[in-house]
């Protein structure tokens, strides 16, 4: 039996339920489809990785990371703001 590996990230939990919902509605469209093709699934599956990343993206974790990339700066002062908003964002996205 293979081993199944579950995401222990933030994003990752923050995500999957969502994303598996998605999932399994495509996969029950397509259950009853006998004429359903390998580039039909392989459709299935761009589509449920592209709905993945949007969610990412729009999760609380990217959210915050930006929010929390505002820094004064005082005049001529060079603040790495993107390296703030990284480093926020990496937390959510480590997977054990």
């Amino acid at each position: 039996m293979p081993i199944v590996r579950y995401t222990t990230s933030g994003i990752g939990l923050e995500i999957k339920d969502s994303v598996k919902t998605f999932i399994a509605a495509n996969a029950r469209a397509m259950a009853n489809d006998k004429n359903a093709t390998i580039d039909d699934g392989a459709e299935a599956l761009a589509n449920a990785i592209c709905y993945a990343i949007s969610k990412a993206l729009s999760s609380s974790f990217v959210q915050t990371g930006f929010n929390s990339g505002i820094v004064p700066v005082p005049p001529g002062a060079a603040v790495p703001v993107g390296q703030i908003i990284y480093n926020i964002m990496k937390i959510g996205t480590v997977e054990l």
